[in-house]
């Protein structure tokens, strides 16, 4: 791993290049742990500098944060397979053959996005996807796409009969001591949230709420997005991973639901999938990683990469997309930090 100070300058410099206008990074490399702090928490209105207290805006991440674990322990608990069918928990939903593996590695034929009114809330967007129809055939292409994991959240809260925000703190985030990780963050915390978009739609700056769109449609709550949290909670997730599901003496996956993340679960398909993550075998995320390596990212700029083999993660926490979602630099840059990292 490289120097410490070189990490520091390699993120620096990435600042000036406009990047981002700041970020939280945390390395783990077998089992030593460092934490860099970069550049600016807001550039808009007004300049305020990052700190360690900075709570950011997951995206993504709250895919493989929230709805995977929540998932895999529900098939823990023998209360769902990866083969059934969403159909037979979710009636309404038109698509028979769709199972729970397909959603969970984007292969389920839904389209990545849908059209909604401006006025939708949860009912009318679950309304919407479950009158979806597809002329792919299940598990034959990859399409990156939120309405299976807005599906996958449904179906955690209809099986638990709670919901993600109530089950994800006492399954998840409690027994990680995950304590400033939450949907809907405190509004006494939104100072400490690192602002997003300037928004043109709803004309202000998007602050201590959820960017997403859909997400804020369903009231900050849902499978696909809505996840805030500090770079120090995300540490301990990692931890989690890559002591083969457990925290300290706490077992929160076991060691099968582990291996379900970087298994290759769509071979001969247009990608490689494990269970909620990108994984790298058998094309590597960069040349160094192992073929045990999983990844994935969130629009607002954040990004989780977990080697098993190397013992190594790599979180990065940024709001690339303040003030404007037009900056797309991050999408090279993962990759080519990470080679810098591991060269």
């Amino acid at each position: 791993m490289k120097d410490k100070s070189e990490i520091q300058n390699y993120l620096i410099e990435s600042i000036e290049r406009g990047v981002f206008c700041g970020c939280h990074v945390f390395i783990m490399d077998h089992g030593k742990s460092e934490y860099f702090i970069a550049g600016d928490k807001s550039v808009y209105p007004y300049k305020e500098i990052n700190d360690s207290q900075t709570i950011y805006d997951l995206a993504s991440l709250t895919k493989v944060l929230v709805t995977t674990p929540l998932i895999l322990k529900l098939i823990e608990q023998n209360k769902l397979s990866l083969n059934q069918s969403v159909q037979s928990l979710l009636p309404l939903f038109q698509c028979p053959q769709v199972t729970i593996e397909h959603l969970l590695t984007h292969t389920s034929g839904l389209p990545a996005d849908t059209a909604l009114p401006m006025g939708s809330h949860k009912p009318q967007i679950l309304e919407a996807i479950y009158k979806l129809t597809s002329d792919l055939e299940p598990g034959k292409q990859i399409i990156y796409s939120d309405l299976g994991f807005i599906l996958l959240g449904e179906i955690i809260e209809t099986i638990t009969k709670r919901s993600l925000a109530e089950l994800s703190k006492e399954w998840l985030f409690l027994p990680m001591e995950m304590r400033e990780t939450s949907y809907l963050p405190d509004p006494a915390w939104r100072q400490r949230c690192a602002p997003t978009e300037n928004s043109p739609v709803l004309k202000r700056v998007i602050r201590g709420e959820v960017h997403d769109r859909k997400c804020r449609m369903m009231q900050g709550i849902s499978g696909h997005a809505g996840l805030f949290s500090t770079i120090y909670d995300l540490s301990h997730y990692a931890k989690m991973l890559l002591d083969g599901g457990k925290y300290k003496d706490r077992t929160i996956l076991e060691p099968k639901s582990i291996a379900l993340l970087y298994q290759n679960r769509t071979p001969n398909v247009n990608g490689n999938r494990g269970i909620g993550f990108i994984n790298s075998d058998p094309l590597r995320i960069t040349p160094f990683h192992s073929k045990r390596a999983i990844m994935h990212t969130g629009f607002t700029g954040t990004s989780i990469m977990v080697d098993f083999d190397l013992e190594l993660a790599v979180i990065v926490l940024s709001n690339r997309i303040h003030p404007t979602r037009d900056n797309s630099l991050i999408l090279e840059w993962r990759n080519q930090f990470y080679e810098f990292l591991m060269k």
